[in-house]
């Protein structure tokens, strides 16, 4: 062993690191649950919010009092699909 080695460091070090791996890999595991939990409230919540968006659009194209205003706010958040340009013919 060269002498500019400290071995009584070493196998703290190698220890501290069997003790972390296991704790890492837990730990990994749940922020990835976490993630995915994040995920599926974000999908729910955009559903919710997409429902709630077409009954407000339903209510201004009925006039609804007050829908008008509340629908035109919204309809900056959900500006749809772009709609797709035809392509011409080949001659």
């Amino acid at each position: 062993m060269p002498g500019y080695i400290d071995l009584a460091e070493l196998n703290r070090d190698m220890q501290a690191r069997r003790d972390l791996i296991p704790r890492l890999r837990r730990a990994t595991s749940i922020m990835e649950s976490m993630d995915d939990t994040a995920l599926l409230l974000g999908s729910d919540v955009f559903t919710n919010c997409l429902a709630f968006y077409k009954a407000v659009k339903a209510a201004a194209q009925a006039n609804v009092p007050g829908s008008t205003s509340v629908y035109q706010d919204l309809a900056a958040q959900f500006p749809g699909r772009p709609r797709s340009i035809p392509t011409p013919p080949n001659p």
